[in-house]
């Protein structure tokens, strides 16, 4: 169950990270654009600071990725320790 979890978290990072890179993409064509106007130029200042946001953004998801997958290792580690406990024979105490 555990490991389901995991797989589900991993799609969505995946899929929260092309997300952001299709952002990322869709924000350099704008801020490849020259502005004559005050309005135009804060616009295109913002859209900068936007674009350095989605940067952390993507390198914080990139991270999580990292940790997510460390932690499903663990996930099956502990699962297949869980399965060698139950595999094992047990004999009742005797003395």
């Amino acid at each position: 169950m555990l490991e389901s979890i995991a797989e589900d978290m991993m799609i969505r990072l995946a899929a929260a990270r092309g997300s952001v890179m299709r952002g990322r993409e869709q924000l350099a064509v704008v801020l490849a654009l020259r502005w004559e106007s005050p309005a135009g130029q804060a616009f295109n200042r913002r859209s900068g600071e936007l674009h350095l946001q989605l940067l952390d953004l993507d390198a914080r998801m990139g991270s999580a990725q990292i940790q997510l997958a460390a932690a499903r290792a663990d996930l099956l580690e502990l699962e297949a320790a869980i399965l060698a406990q139950s595999a094992a024979p047990v004999y009742p105490f005797m003395r």
